[in-house]
């Protein structure tokens, strides 16, 4: 697996939430989302990828053209 780009969000209440774009060893790229302790990027990243939510990449296009329109 590598990590290809991440994005970063804070809370009101001052949680790090962040996406992490992979490209698995097998098959396409793929989002997760998770917390982030907000100390190391880098773990952050690694964290979430291993272990955070699956984000279905074409549901979050749909969801963003959606809010264009």
């Amino acid at each position: 697996m590598r990590i290809l780009d991440t994005i970063w969000f804070t809370t009101s209440q001052g949680l790090s939430v962040g996406f992490v774009l992979i490209a698995p060893e097998v098959g396409g790229r793929k989002i997760y989302c998770g917390l982030a302790s907000g100390v190391n990027e880098e773990k952050d990243a690694l964290a979430i990828a291993q272990f955070g939510a699956r984000v279905p990449i074409n549901e979050m296009i749909a969801f963003f053209k959606a809010g264009l329109d």
